[in-house]
């Protein structure tokens, strides 16, 4: 797949980070419109600002069943 960097606003912060396109679908009826499937990349360690970084904080912030119910 393609490789890339995604940027994303969670709330007020903007993450990062490298990505692998592991899916890609046009959207019925609309010639522009893509849903993507993306893996992210494990090229940089783990740091503020990047997606991964912020999912983490935001899950150990969460009480077990909540967790459960996402995963």
């Amino acid at each position: 797949g393609t490789i890339g960097t995604l940027r994303v606003k969670l709330g007020s912060e903007e993450c990062y980070d490298d990505v692998e396109v592991v899916r890609c679908e046009a959207v019925e009826d609309s010639p522009i419109i893509y849903h993507v499937g993306v893996r992210l990349l494990r090229t940089k360690p783990r740091k503020p600002g990047s997606i991964r970084h912020a999912v983490a904080r935001k899950a150990s912030a969460l009480e077990p069943s909540e967790l459960a119910r996402l995963m």
